[in-house]
């Protein structure tokens, strides 16, 4: 049971991790570091509604650790250090 729950949360990871990076080291490790304490926060409330918080938190580590948001994609923002090093090198 163990090996399914790990190969279904590798198999999310990866699916998360296909789409390109658009977020930036810093933010990566900020969304990283909010979202975890916004998870123990909800998680500690002991309630529904704490449990949804404790969501959202997750939501914000997944954001971080896959450095893909989808709402930057849709709005057609890219803040990866990709890019920015790109822009560098050619002056812009």
């Amino acid at each position: 049971m163990t090996t399914s729950f790990q190969n279904s949360l590798r198999s999310l990871c990866e699916e998360f991790s296909l789409d390109h990076i658009n977020i930036s080291s810093p933010e990566r490790a900020a969304s990283v570091i909010g979202g975890s304490l916004i998870a123990l926060w909800g998680l500690s409330r002991r309630s529904l509604s704490g449990l949804a918080i404790a969501a959202l938190g997750g939501m914000l580590v997944l954001r971080g650790k896959s450095g893909h948001c989808s709402l930057y994609e849709a709005l057609g923002i890219d803040r990866s250090d990709e890019r920015e090093s790109v822009n560098e090198l050619s002056g812009l």
